[in-house]
């Protein structure tokens, strides 16, 4: 065979792996129920785990609902289940898978039954639950499925030795009605006083201490005056005043308070013009408010 001939064969072969590859990868050549879509556009099956169940049992109900995906929306799809006398202890897991043109979404729910309606007295209780009922839309039609559960019964935990003559069950027939020492709604009155007094007393108080903050507050503003600063303060104000009579007392009370600093040769000063025969002047008490301040300042 010449090397021409080869080397067309070795091509031809390797186009086929080629076309086999891709054609595999893209599943040209898969076949099956679950990769076309389904011959309704809507079905559903139901299961229950486990089967039978004993009194109290968690069981798990599941909804498997198929729809063809090409036309039903998932977001279209309710599932209306009723577990009488099983109750939900939760909301269902739900989830969604495609496979080609099929469309399948998985409901799993939780029930439970404890009440007396699932107790087994002696034999396997038989329980039939309601059919489980799927709507949806196909092309702006809607869509109901009506699914039967399967076959359901409730085994009992207790041992053939424990159902003998004196084994029986009791439903309460209900609570007697509460009893107390103190009338609820008297001490509900009593409380509810009592805490609108605390609260009246509460502001109150607070009221007090805002006042006395406030205050507080005020004086920190006010400038404090020595008893000579007022004095001078006080001259200064009774020079601007017509009557002489305020100038003297003015005068008066700044000699007395210089005498009682020690500053005694303005103190007699201060006497002498405040009692003399003539009346002092509006400039004299200033003058001598003036004298006055120069020794202050200068810790005289």
């Amino acid at each position: 065979m010449s090397d021409r001939r080869v080397l067309a064969a070795a091509g031809a072969a390797a186009a086929v792996v080629t076309v086999l590859l891709v054609g595999t990868g893209l599943g040209w050549w898969s076949s099956g129920p679950s990769a076309a879509a389904p011959a309704k556009p809507l079905s559903v099956r139901t299961s229950l785990t486990p089967r039978p169940a004993f009194f109290g049992d968690a069981v798990t109900a599941e909804v498997d609902v198929d729809a063809d995906a090409r036309s039903v929306p998932a977001k279209s799809i309710h599932v209306v289940p009723t577990f009488d006398p099983f109750v939900q202890t939760g909301s269902p897991a739900v989830s969604t898978s495609r496979i080609g043109g099929e469309l399948i979404v998985r409901y799993r729910y939780t029930v439970l039954c404890s009440t007396d309606a699932c107790v087994p007295i002696g034999k396997p209780l038989p329980v039939k639950l309601a059919p489980v009922v799927v709507t949806a839309t196909a092309a702006n039609q809607p869509l109901r499925v009506a699914a039967k559960w399967p076959k359901m019964s409730i085994l009992s935990r207790l041992q053939k030795g424990d159902l003998g003559a004196s084994a029986h069950f009791r439903v309460s027939g209900g609570l007697s009605p509460p009893s107390y020492s103190a009338s609820p709604g008297v001490l509900a009155d009593v409380f509810t006083a009592a805490a609108g007094a605390l609260a009246v007393l509460g502001l109150g108080l607070l009221g007090i201490e805002l006042v006395r903050l406030l205050e507080r507050r005020r004086l920190r503003g006010v400038i404090r005056l020595t008893p000579l600063e007022a004095a001078l303060a006080y001259t200064r104000d009774a020079a601007r005043r017509p009557d002489p009579a305020d100038r003297r007392k003015a005068l008066g009370q700044l000699a007395d308070i210089l005498e009682r600093e020690g500053i005694e040769p303005l103190a007699g000063t201060a006497g002498d013009v405040a009692w003399s025969e003539e009346e002092p002047t509006p400039d004299r008490a200033l003058e001598l408010a003036d004298e006055v301040e120069v020794v202050r300042r200068n810790g005289g």
